[in-house]
């Protein structure tokens, strides 16, 4: 909770470095204390859900991280790993539906009919990923790939599909891929694995009519990994960092949709410094 804290007051103090420091610091306490944690495996229902809680918190940290979006992905991992071995034990959960179709039920009024998503984007999200499938090789990849492909489908005609896609994919790297086809898929070094991240980011952002409603049943549905639109643009630009020459065309409309997203921020950050300049 401290490393959440620093980092989320140090993103409203850009220019505290100590405050980014010293979420840091309490990140990577946190990050040892519970990789000893695993290798112990769950005794009990309070370690499980301890265990839990701090991924879950890492997990929130992650989308306040510029080059988080590795982690981020690793964390929700960590929370499947943990709940299916509290599951295994047959463990009390305090977190809602985990393991279970809980979330897509209490979602389920939000979800009829078509979503509210302007038709060039999603024709935007399945051009750019069709370009890309000569490049998607590995049978992980492929998985994770066909698998954006289809929520970019379904966001044209469903939002109960594309929510439901959107469960899958967290689902192929969360526990179907195994350990070393992870670690592949996110090293800074596989380009493949950068583009299908970076489209992954994207989809997220243009799926917003569909995602925000997670929050409009008020029930807390205990998901926290939907990062800000915010979060999507940093993690973006560290993706663009990291993407070499050769395959910056392939990376174009995820990039696209992170420039329209940080022009959105700017003008609603110029509305509300107007707005507070009016009001006194």
């Amino acid at each position: 909770m401290l490393a959440l804290a620093a980092s989320d007051i140090s993103v409203c103090s850009p220019n505290d470095t100590a405050l980014a420091v010293s979420g840091m610091n309490h990140r990577v306490r946190a990050i040892e204390s519970l990789s000893t944690a695993l290798s112990r495996g769950v005794q009990t229902m309070e370690q499980g859900n301890a265990m839990l809680a701090t991924c879950y918190t890492l997990v929130f940290q992650s989308a306040l991280i510029a080059d988080g979006f590795p982690e981020y992905m690793s964390f929700i991992r960590g929370c499947m790993v943990v709940a299916w071995q509290m599951g295994v034990k047959q463990l009390r959960f305090i977190f809602e539906g985990i393991l279970s179709d809980e979330q897509l039920v209490k979602m389920g009024p939000y979800l009829k009919g078509p979503p509210d998503i302007d038709p060039e984007l999603t024709n935007g999200a399945i051009g750019s990923l069709e370009a890309c499938k000569p490049l998607v090789v590995k049978d992980a990849e492929m998985a994770f790939f066909q698998c954006l492909l289809e929520i970019a489908q379904a966001a044209q005609i469903s939002s109960r599909q594309a929510y439901i896609g959107i469960m899958k994919i967290y689902g192929i790297f969360a526990y179907y891929m195994n350990a070393t086809d992870f670690h592949q898929f996110i090293h800074p070094d596989n380009q493949v694995g950068l583009l299908l991240q970076a489209h992954l980011i994207a989809i997220q952002m243009i799926l917003e009519p569909v995602l925000k409603n997670e929050n409009n049943h008020g029930t807390d549905m205990n998901k926290p990994w939907r990062p800000r639109h915010t979060g999507s643009v940093a993690w973006l630009n560290t993706i663009e960092k990291k993407m070499s020459d050769e395959m910056a065309p392939y990376f174009a409309w995820p990039i696209a949709r992170r420039d329209a997203a940080r022009e959105r921020m700017a003008e609603e950050t110029l509305l509300r410094s107007q707005a507070l300049k009016e009001a006194f």
